[in-house]
């Protein structure tokens, strides 16, 4: 007998591998089957799975498993969210990078335009008008934010750079820590009140990013 069209849906959304991000509209069969099985199963604990924002769902950990009752990464749900040109902002881009050792209380995002609605009470969203940034992904953009708030780290600038170069940061973010050097630098020069020396800092890791993009 094939499987009624609530049954797929629900096994395609308890088939993810705990810790997957989907959206409601990913769900295969019609979007009136797909919101009712999503609402039960948010409903019910002990299926670890989250409602984080409007049709944004997190497959989390199901009752049985160590890290059951494990909340979302709410920092990388509200990049989700952001679409486009977003990347974490302010302390939580220099944290990331360890640019600092200063762990902000709460999580900063930035978003290109208008920000969404954070989806937790512990994300603060910062926006940029920097349309270049829409051609980014998360790891660029943290960069940016990151470089626009330097003089305040704790670090000197010898070892951020030492850290880029050699990936220290990979594991401290939750995504692909790809840079691309010819990206960074064009949208780094449309950055509002970029300096001179932030310019030369950019070229600097493009230098750093380059080198080791040859040598792998």
């Amino acid at each position: 007998m094939a499987k009624s069209e609530t049954a797929a849906a629900k096994e395609w959304i308890t088939g993810l591998a705990p810790g997957t991000w989907f959206w409601s509209r990913d769900i295969p069969g019609h979007p009136k089957i797909a919101g009712p099985v999503l609402s039960r199963l948010h409903a019910d604990e002990a299926s670890g799975v989250w409602k984080v924002a409007r049709g944004l769902y997190w497959r989390g950990f199901p009752e049985g498993h160590d890290y059951f009752r494990l909340w979302p990464d709410y920092e990388v749900g509200a990049l989700l969210l952001a679409g486009p040109g977003a990347g974490l902002a302010g302390w939580s881009a220099l944290h990331s990078l360890m640019w600092t050792l200063q762990r902000p209380v709460k999580g900063f995002v930035s978003a290109l335009g208008r920000p969404p609605v954070p989806p937790d009470p512990t994300i603060v969203y910062k926006p940029s008008r920097n349309k270049r940034r829409a051609d980014l992904n998360w790891t660029e953009v943290t960069v940016l934010e990151a470089l626009g708030l330097f003089w305040v780290t704790e670090e000197p600038w010898h070892e951020c750079l030492e850290g880029v170069r050699n990936s220290l940061y990979a594991e401290r973010l939750r995504w692909d820590p790809t840079i691309r050097p010819e990206k960074l630098q064009w949208a780094a020069e449309a950055e509002e009140g970029v300096t001179v020396e932030t310019l030369h800092r950019v070229g600097e890791i493009v230098q750093v990013v380059s080198a080791s993009a040859e040598a792998a």
